[in-house]
């Protein structure tokens, strides 16, 4: 926030032209359209498994999902505007393109819904599978589980080694990707970590009990700044 404030004053809005901006939103662009790209193939084809649990259970539950976010934007905005314009800058921000997503990702699902699409599925997606729980249920308690082993690993071994962690062990266990590969992303990804939070855009990083990564960490940044 004091980043996007300082830039604002120094240079107006003709920061966004410069060429690591402009690099950085092509990275979007291309990741947003690979994204949709992927999504429509796998419609289109019958055989490919379902991509999230509202493709093959309810999908009102994504409609349901879409609103609240529409809405959670469409109030910060509300509220945003009742503020100085220096308070108001940084959640406009995020909050304008946020509901310009949530709005066509509520526009997409309901037209889903509408067709009913899933609906053969929906038997077979709320089978009970674990002490009474359906899948969908075992598969958010899951799903948290995760998160929580991140976040306990970020508090004790540090943040690069809990977001590289979580990297290989999605791309073997749910990807199911052969460990070299995962290996090789996880370190590409941690190259971009380092690059993108100590270099482009400098973060304070969360400091940890037993910060375990450190001396890779600081062999990157010797490597990317000299």
């Amino acid at each position: 926030e004091n980043s996007l404030h300082l830039s604002i004053r120094a240079y107006g809005y003709t920061w966004l032209l410069r060429p690591i901006c402009i690099v950085i939103a092509l990275l979007i662009v291309i990741t947003i359209f690979f994204a949709v790209r992927s999504r429509r193939r796998a419609t289109r084809d019958p055989n490919m498994p379902a991509l999230s649990d509202a493709d093959e259970g309810n999908p009102w539950f994504s409609v349901v999902f879409s609103g609240i976010v529409l809405c959670v934007f469409a109030y910060a905005i509300a509220e945003s505007f009742q503020w100085l314009e220096v308070v108001r800058l940084f959640p406009q921000a995020f909050s304008i393109p946020g509901i310009l997503l949530a709005g066509a990702c509520l526009a997409r699902d309901w037209r889903e819904a509408r067709a009913g699409r899933p609906a053969a599925n929906e038997g077979a997606a709320s089978t009970t599978v674990l002490f009474g729980l359906s899948r969908e249920v075992v598969r958010s308690i899951w799903f948290f589980l995760w998160l929580t082993v991140v976040l306990l690993v970020t508090l004790v071994l540090g943040q690069h080694l809990a977001l590289v962690g979580f990297v290989v062990l999605y791309l073997v266990v749910w990807g199911h990707y052969r460990w070299s590969f995962a290996l090789a992303y996880a370190a590409l990804g941690l190259a971009f970590l380092v690059g993108m939070f100590d270099f482009l855009s400098p973060t304070v990083w969360y400091p940890a009990i037993f910060d375990v990564a450190k001396p890779l960490v600081d062999v990157l940044r010797a490597w990317i700044s000299g």
